[in-house]
């Protein structure tokens, strides 16, 4: 019973390495689009023509952004 209780879990963490390195290679190779000329948080809160750049966030994407991290915080501290 035992053995194949570790038998499961040597499966699944298989499965979830062979799932981390496919999508591994897939974000690497979305990462050398122009998307990545933005550099970091200022390169995406600069202010500029919102119409140069269609993927730019707008003021909602921004505010769930932002609030993200204070709900992180309250739910670290809480939970």
């Amino acid at each position: 019973m035992v053995s194949r209780k570790w038998l499961r879990i040597a499966l699944l963490c298989l499965v979830l390495c062979y799932m981390l390195a496919y999508l591994g290679e897939v974000a690497f190779a979305a990462s050398n689009t122009d998307l990545a000329e933005k550099k970091g948080i200022e390169g995406l809160f600069k202010k500029k023509d919102t119409a140069a750049d269609p993927r730019a966030p707008n003021k909602t994407q921004k505010f769930v952004g932002v609030a993200s991290f204070f709900v992180m915080i309250v739910v670290v501290k809480y939970l």
